[in-house]
């Protein structure tokens, strides 16, 4: 029956991310893993395959091989990079180099990270310079 596979005179259940959609004298079928840029929506029973399909929320992007979550374009880059381009149809986003504030006559307004790139603005007064030109 659906479910379960041949094993000498009896049958036995499918195993974890295995699955027999009809009844039948064959064995059960491994699940499928989605592709980057799919997610599964439904995980595998021991009767039904596994469901992928894209990553569905904004700003959310996968780049492997596996049933796992999308993850959220913000934190697809490391330290001192920033997310330039990405949402639910990459299946990479671009990771790019945080600018810096010219100095002297500018100041860091927003740091870098996830994705936004640095802000600078122009120092109004020398103090605001001298303890924040980068």
């Amino acid at each position: 029956s659906a479910g379960f596979q041949p094993s000498s005179a009896s049958c036995v259940p499918c195993g974890a991310s295995m699955f027999k959609s009809s009844a039948g004298n064959f064995t059960c079928t491994r699940s499928a893993l989605c592709p980057p840029g799919k997610t599964a929506l439904i995980l595998s029973t021991p009767t039904t395959d596994t469901v992928c399909g894209a990553c569905s929320l904004q700003d959310t992007f996968k780049s492997w091989i596996g049933n796992d979550p999308c993850r959220s374009c913000a934190q697809a880059c490391v330290a001192g990079y920033y997310t330039s381009h990405c949402n639910s149809t990459n299946v990479s986003p671009t990771c790019t180099v945080c600018s810096t504030c010219p100095s002297p006559g500018f100041f860091v307004a927003s740091i870098c990270g996830g994705t936004n790139d640095t802000v600078c603005q122009p120092c109004y007064n020398v103090s605001a310079c001298n303890t924040n030109t980068h």
